[in-house]
């Protein structure tokens, strides 16, 4: 497991580097790391590739060293139970890392403390921190956490500098802790099911945790999880990958995460308080194993509880609470004189089962006139709406003779048709809308009213939506979308003037 920014970090380069503060209170990296140490005579485990020069400086403080060859789940009777560990982590090969890890948790049995430095390569942008993973992974709870970085240069005062220009050196203060938080590995689905039911009191099938979270066509298995010391699942944090774009703004896509499937056990819910909770930690983990380099932004629809505690420990941030637009579907003689209208001008509708090419083209043509959006097309729709194993979802096509000018996706609950998603030719929508109506009303002939989520944004749109005889009102549950920013841009203040969404963009349809 090479790390794909970790140096390898020499004991001499910690005791050499420049110290911080003036005076009597400068402080060496060693000086800030023996900081965080319990008091001498205290036992301490040394784990590096190297471990004597470390030993040396400890013994020098006055701490009792435990040899390392030790630090396994029995050791002789004649060495005591360390109370702390030192990491310096001097091989670049986190796998190293990981097996010094291993074996210091289980010498140290879940206590105590453990104090860490590693270096990494500084870039332009923030790369993950794999070693804030591995200590994650191996049981240890990151409780303090300090950063210094070297310009390099080779300018005679760092003498690491000439080797590694431009790095981090972080140093870490952990405990041991009785949850292991990682990344998802094969089979955890067969917790991850059950746990799914306790949260949310409704199965989940197994076609559909692949179909979401394993086959999106973007990428998949963005998970994080947490275990206790039983290795049983207390909580789970996941989102899946979704392009977007913002034709008039930026070139290319834009990574993005929805989120979906925040779970924790009732066990573990009142363990830790605010950035020390489970939920937190393992929203940090997220973040930094799936998110840091990897994704612009994470979205997602809250309401109540999970809105307050997202926004005061998760980084969460909200635009305005989501506005239901909805009308009768009982068309009367006006939408029926429409469809004639426009069946005269070669309008038709039709359920489809599959898309083509021309879903890419048509998503092309009008994407510019709806602003900042999820890129809806025929991957998109393919995977989305058509590949859900649930089968709930019918897409209807708005053709003009044989060109598509727009679509729509719905699906029947209760007396209700609900217009998940949609996309509309501007110039067509005139028409095209009032068709896509009709069509719903001989799908659904038992249903009384049509109704979705509608963002305030195109203002032709919204203007489409009130000349169909939409209404707006307020969502019940006050749901609002949050997002978490991994890079400059789209800011909040995009999303709120400028994104298009409809229901699709939740994991609620």
């Amino acid at each position: 497991m090479p790390g794909a920014s970790v140096v390898s970090l020499t004991f001499g380069e910690v005791l050499a580097a420049p110290r911080t503060g003036t005076g009597a209170a400068a402080a060496s990296l060693w000086d800030e790391l023996a900081a965080w140490l319990p008091p001498p005579p205290s036992a301490v485990l040394v784990l590096a590739g190297t471990p004597e020069p470390v030993a040396a400086a400890l013994r020098g403080k006055g701490y009792l060293v435990v040899p390392q060859e030790t630090s396994y789940p029995e050791p002789p009777s004649d060495h005591p139970e360390p109370a702390a560990a030192v990491l310096i982590v001097d091989r670049a090969d986190l796998e190293v890392t990981r097996s010094l890890l291993e074996a210091g948790a289980a010498a140290m049995r879940g206590a105590g403390t453990l104090v860490a430095a590693c270096a990494r390569r500084a870039g332009p942008s923030r790369a993950p921190d794999d070693v804030r993973l591995l200590l994650d992974e191996c049981g240890f709870n990151v409780i303090e956490e300090q950063d210094r970085r070297r310009s390099g240069g080779g300018d005679g005062t760092d003498p690491s500098a000439d080797r590694a220009p431009g790095t981090v050196v972080s140093l870490y203060r952990a405990r041991g802790d009785r949850f292991t938080i990682r990344g998802y590995r094969a089979g955890d689905e067969a917790a991850i099911l059950p746990m799914f039911v306790e949260s949310f009191g409704t199965p989940r099938s197994a076609e559909h945790w692949r179909w979401k979270f394993r086959d999106d066509p973007y990428g998949g298995l963005r998970i994080t999880e947490v275990f206790d010391e039983a290795s049983q699942l207390v909580a789970h944090y996941a989102g899946y990958p979704v392009h977007f774009v913002w034709p008039l703004r930026v070139g290319g896509v834009i990574p993005a995460l929805q989120i979906g499937d925040t779970m924790t056990s009732k066990a573990v819910r009142a363990t830790g308080f605010g950035r020390n909770s489970v939920l937190a930690r393992m929203v940090d983990d997220f973040y930094e194993r799936h998110c840091v380099g990897r994704t612009w932004f994470n979205y997602g629809f809250n309401t109540g509880h999970i809105r307050k505690l997202g926004e005061r420990y998760l980084g969460y941030r909200y635009i305005s609470p989501v506005t239901v637009w909805q009308r009768s579907l009982r068309t009367g003689l006006r939408l029926a004189s429409q469809e004639a209208a426009a069946r005269a001008l070669g309008y038709r509708t039709r359920a489809v089962e599959a898309v083509g090419p021309d879903w890419d083209e048509f998503f092309a043509r009008v994407a510019p006139r709806y602003g900042l959006l999820a890129q809806r097309d025929a991957c998109y729709v393919a995977w989305r709406y058509l590949g859900c194993p649930d089968r709930v979802h019918r897409v209807v096509e708005i053709r003009r003779r044989s060109r598509l000018v727009g679509w729509g996706v719905v699906a029947a609950r209760g007396q209700a048709v609900v217009l998940g998603d949609v996309l509309l030719d501007p110039e067509s929508s005139g028409t095209a809308f009032p068709v896509l109506l009709r069509a719903l009303a001989r799908l659904f002939p038992g249903a009384d009213v049509v109704q979705g989520w509608f963002s305030p944004h195109p203002d032709w749109w919204v203007a489409r939506l009130r000349a169909a005889g939409f209404a707006p009102r307020s969502e019940p549950n006050a749901l609002a979308p949050g997002f978490a920013f991994f890079a400059p841009a789209p800011t909040l203040a995009d999303f709120e003037q400028s994104w298009y969404y409809t229901m699709g963009d939740s994991d609620l349809f």
